[in-house]
């Protein structure tokens, strides 16, 4: 059968052809659960032989639902976000749902003209990314306050909300291990935040090996060049033999400012990150990291978003994904 634009398929074209109701057809789009499995199959099977595509924005006056999920992120960088959003991608778009990207670069402003176009445009549901490990968001608590589903990429314990995070801590204690087993007790730990559970961490995995903390090893600066620069020039007049950094791309611009100042890495210090960056390994030497798998954090946020519109009274829950290390160039044994 060749159907023109003139004639192109319908609910009633497939229902005809397969002897079944109109309902029974539009239930298979809209409510797949409920029509029998064997029926559905064939009625997937017609409509992909007669090209037909579902009226979306008919659907959503009818059901009150646009099928567009928004996402938020503060950053393109700290972590491996397009392998992320690639992924979440294809899942919405297994489900039939549209993504719609906000990148707000951690601005008050911006992350509340982001929800705010979120809500007036009717998304079903949002993804937000949430830097930081403290404090009030106020986009987050407007997406409270407005009954819309949501999900926070990150921390957020102000207010109750579902959040989908790696496991920071246990990434502390991780790669703290790493450099403890290489024979490194003198472990510098740089950070941009002011509260890091990877840090909590590091100090944890001290105090299992009775070594002591040292507040003189640990460091705090913003994540530019210039300032890590001058951070490290600090750290070279300790007796530190390793670095911890928060994340990749402070690991990454310390071991730059090593090279600089004529300190070799890791023949002189030894130098970890958190994040498993795609760049990580292009780098001279190729950094040693902890890994969160992005396949996991992508499936546990659209499934967590979903648990939210299908029932938004269902309880909040804080999901820990654990990692794993990847030993790569940048460390070594301390002779």
């Amino acid at each position: 059968m060749v159907l023109t634009n003139k004639n192109k398929a319908t609910l009633k074209t497939i229902a005809k052809e397969l002897n079944v109701s109109v309902s029974t057809v539009s239930r298979a789009f809209t409510l797949p659960d409920s029509v029998k499995s064997s029926t559905l199959e064939k009625i997937m099977e017609v409509s992909d032989r007669l090209n037909y595509t579902p009226n979306l924005n008919a659907r959503a006056l009818v059901q009150q639902k646009t099928h567009i999920v928004g996402l938020i992120l503060q950053s393109l960088r700290n972590q491996p976000i397009d392998p992320l959003v690639k992924q979440i991608t294809r899942l919405l778009s297994s489900m039939s749902y549209d993504i719609h990207i906000f990148v707000t670069y951690d601005d008050d402003q911006l992350n509340e003209e982001a929800i705010k176009s979120c809500i007036c445009r009717g998304y079903d549901g949002v993804i937000i990314n949430h830097s930081h490990f403290e404090g009030k968001m106020v986009a987050i608590e407007t997406l409270i306050s407005k009954n819309i589903p949501f999900v926070v990429l990150g921390q957020y314990d102000y207010s109750p909300a579902s959040q989908v995070i790696g496991d920071f801590k246990l990434s502390g204690m991780v790669m703290t291990k790493h450099l403890i087993e290489l024979g490194h007790n003198n472990i510098a730990f740089l950070t941009n935040s002011n509260a890091d559970p990877r840090y909590d961490g590091y100090l944890n995995m001290l105090n299992q090996h009775k070594l002591p903390v040292r507040p003189e090893l640990f460091f705090q600066c913003p994540c530019r060049q210039d300032k890590i620069n001058e951070t490290v020039k600090e750290i070279a007049k300790t007796n530190a033999t390793a670095l911890f950094a928060n994340y990749d791309e402070m690991a990454i611009r310390a071991i730059r400012a090593f090279k600089e100042i004529g300190i070799k890495v890791p023949d002189q210090i030894s130098v970890v990150g958190v994040g498993n960056e795609m760049y990580d390994d292009l780098i001279t030497p190729a950094l040693t990291t902890f890994a969160i798998n992005t396949d996991h954090l992508a499936e546990n946020l659209v499934d967590s978003l979903f648990e939210q519109i299908k029932k938004p009274t269902s309880p909040t829950k804080k999901i820990l994904l654990n990692g794993n290390i990847i030993i790569r160039e940048s460390t070594k044994k301390l002779i």
